[in-house]
């Protein structure tokens, strides 16, 4: 069941954003997505709920009179036409009805059909909220063989490499770490210091050699396919630099509650932040690549 999770997500895994270069020798970072989500969703109530915190969260423990099935059992439904079944520590869950429902998408959450939820949820963390793993307790239709549970030794830890960040930061997150600057620090200066400007993290920070970085350009209209280096990115291209100012779409989201409820993290008015963004200008890189713009629109 590991192994399988564990395939699925590299499958989907997906690195976007082909470079940044950041100022004071900060190197490069590629962004990579998943989007695997069981948000909390008013649709559903709960029947299931223990009423502990998150330390203590009993959320998929073992609960007597309900049937058990082994990880073969619950594999043989990985469709809805099977029913789709998915695992959580030792709870096993029909998850079917709440696919179509689903915030980030009925294929995003079906990757775990048959199996276990736990590497995926293990590597987007916002799961770890009571309402959430409340929600899929609702869901409930027996236990997991405990020979088929996944030990916590066997879940790699995908945050364990976080780089280290200034504790000026007023931190709402720690997996992922989402932090904003403080105002006081916003009104001293014109351009926000690298270290204290704000973090907005969906996933762990890729752990990526600088050496070993490639930009590669290819696709439609694309007459000269190219696979770049970092090196050759900043030798064989004008830098340019611009200043903007960058903002959170959720800024200041703790104002607005006081008019209505927001999901989302709840930042102060510091998830905001003025820099001086270098690097090669896209359209140069484009017309090293003989990128012809009517071969390649559609």
């Amino acid at each position: 069941m590991v192994l399988s999770a564990a395939r699925q997500l590299s499958k989907q895994a997906v690195a976007f954003g082909p470079f940044q270069h950041a100022t004071r020798g900060r190197g490069t970072a590629i962004r990579a997505a998943l989007v695997l989500s069981i948000a909390a969703a008013a649709y559903y109530r709960p029947h299931f709920l223990f009423g502990k915190d998150e330390e203590g969260d009993a959320v998929g423990a073992f609960i007597a009179g309900l049937p058990e099935y082994s990880a073969t059992e619950v594999g043989a439904h990985d469709s809805p036409e099977q029913r789709v079944w998915v695992t959580y520590r030792r709870g096993v869950y029909d998850i079917t009805d709440f696919i179509a429902k689903h915030p980030g998408g009925g294929e995003k959450i079906s990757l775990a059909a048959g199996g276990s939820i736990e590497p995926f949820w293990k590597f987007y963390q916002q799961h770890g909220k009571h309402s959430t793993r409340a929600m899929l307790e609702s869901m409930r239709i027996g236990n997991l063989k405990q020979s088929d549970t996944i030990a916590e030794e066997h879940l790699h830890d995908p945050y364990r490499r976080e780089p280290e960040r200034s504790t000026v930061l007023k931190v709402h997150t720690q997996k992922p770490f989402n932090g904003e600057t403080p105002v006081t620090v916003l009104g001293e200066r014109y351009i926000t210091p690298n270290e204290v400007f704000y973090i907005r993290n969906h996933l762990p920070v890729p752990d990526i050699e600088i050496n070993d970085y490639e930009l590669e350009v290819s696709g439609l209209g694309v007459e000269k396919p190219l696979t770049l280096s970092l090196q050759q990115l900043q030798d064989q291209f004008p830098k340019h630099c611009i200043v903007n100012t960058f903002s959170c779409a959720g800024n200041r989201r703790m104002d607005m509650e006081a008019y209505k409820h927001v999901k989302g993290l709840e930042w102060g008015a510091g998830a905001i932040g003025t820099a001086t963004w270098c690097g090669a200008k896209l359209v140069d890189v484009l017309q090293a690549a003989a990128f012809d713009l009517n071969k390649g629109a559609r």
